[in-house]
């Protein structure tokens, strides 16, 4: 009886016993199932049931790993990495979850990255192609969830920093089957209609499924083509999507991509200010080292007497006009003996003198020729004697013979007559 009641355990040094083997042999586990009956403290703890078809199991995410690790919702695929405990004031197991991924990450995590590699081969993260933001944009474009803290937060942060402001919101969705076409076709519309001169596109924070429309290609070229710059902001800080890398800039959340995309009025005014100031105190400093030069040049002999200065200039400049006048003079009056020598020539040479003395020397021709014309020697008395039948002009008496028939021309008709005597006038 003794013996007997020695074996028997109590209820909690069998469980005792239960949690040991439990936390030895199951110290590190990976258990896959879905999310059922979660249920979320306010001290952060969360606790569901995972279950497959035929078996469910309960487990605990504390405050602690919840905060560094996906916390899931009901239906969710999750893998679990933890370990096995027994939770003593029920006698029942547990899971304490350490680490909590969606099924299917890994394939979304290749696919990642071979969009990563095929866009950057294609020149899609090149700095050089990356657009400046403006420095005062008048209206800010937002690509992102019509409900919800990000577009609160956007508002807040751009009413603090530019109050004058012009916000236009795209709503799309921003998870889901679908939300890469909704987000692709908000920033073509807004590039389309020209609506804004900046565009912030983004979303709070997830997980890789979460975010995974902002890693889909269509979305990745929709930003690539964009005119208008974008500033990406999807999830946290430490979240990178393609979005990212191809967004001309990337802030690390929604609330600072609303700081990037404005400048801070209140520093502008301050800098301003600051700026009027200095431009006061130089033009002054101007003005004064101005006045004190005028002074100082007022001062100086040649604004005393200019003359002492300049009279020898005066005196230089009265000598080459004079210079001038006297060269001018002799210019003209050569210029006006050299008229009149051609005045003289032409006159010379004009016309009417030349045909004048023309006609006094052809007077003189013809009374030349009319004093040794014959027909005027002949009225005075003398006669012209030919040979009869020749026409020779009879000269000289060797030119003829005693009996030779002769013609002698008068002043009016003509004689023969017959050579009956020859005499020498030697």
């Amino acid at each position: 009886m003794e013996k007997t009641l020695k074996n028997i355990h109590t209820v909690s040094s069998l469980t005792g016993e239960i949690k040991n083997l439990f936390e030895i042999n199951f110290k590190y586990i990976k258990v896959k199932g879905e999310v059922s009956n979660l249920k979320k403290q306010q001290s952060g703890h969360v606790y569901f049931t995972l279950k497959d078809k035929m078996s469910a199991i309960s487990v605990a995410l504390f405050a602690g790993n919840a905060r560094n690790t996906l916390t899931p919702k009901d239906g969710d695929e999750i893998i679990i990495e933890g370990e096995i405990s027994l939770y003593a004031p029920r006698g029942s197991y547990q899971i304490i979850a350490k680490k909590i991924s969606k099924t299917g990450a890994g394939d979304l995590l290749m696919k990642l990255h071979l969009l990563k590699e095929e866009l950057q081969g294609k020149g899609y993260f090149d700095k050089d192609i990356k657009k400046p933001l403006p420095t005062f944009p008048k209206k800010i474009g937002v690509v992102t969830s019509g409900t919800g803290s990000v577009i609160k937060d956007i508002i807040h942060v751009l009413s603090r920093r530019y109050p004058n402001f012009q916000l236009v919101l795209n709503p799309v969705a921003v998870q889901g089957a679908g939300a890469e076409i909704e987000i692709a076709r908000a920033i073509d519309d807004f590039n389309k209609h020209n609506l804004v001169d900046v565009m912030i596109v983004g979303r709070g924070g997830g997980s890789l499924e979460d975010l995974f429309c902002f890693n889909e290609k269509i979305v990745a070229e929709a930003i690539y083509r964009s005119k208008i710059p974008i500033i990406s902001a999807c999830g946290h800080e430490t979240d990178f999507t393609i979005a990212d890398f191809v967004a001309d800039v990337r802030a690390p959340t929604p609330s600072a991509a609303a700081e990037i995309a404005v400048p801070d009025k209140k520093t502008i005014e301050l800098n301003l200010a600051k700026l009027s100031t200095s431009i006061t105190n130089c033009t002054l400093s101007k003005m004064k080292a101005f006045k004190l030069a005028m002074q100082k040049m007022a001062k100086n002999r040649c604004f005393e007497s200019p003359y002492s200065m300049l009279s020898i200039f005066i005196q230089n400049v009265d000598n080459l006009v004079s210079g001038i006048d006297n060269g001018m003079q002799r210019l003209i009056r050569g210029k006006k003996q050299f008229v009149e020598e051609k005045k003289r020539s032409l006159q010379l040479f004009s016309p009417q003198n030349r045909i004048k003395r023309a006609r006094e020397q052809m007077k003189a021709i013809a009374d030349h020729l009319t004093s040794i014309n014959p027909k005027n020697l002949l009225k005075k008395g003398y006669s012209l004697l030919f040979k009869e039948g020749t026409k020779e002009v009879i000269t000289n008496t060797n030119q003829i013979q005693e009996g030779d028939s002769i013609e002698a021309n008068l002043s009016c008709g003509s004689l023969a007559a017959t050579i009956t005597k020859i005499k020498d006038t030697k």
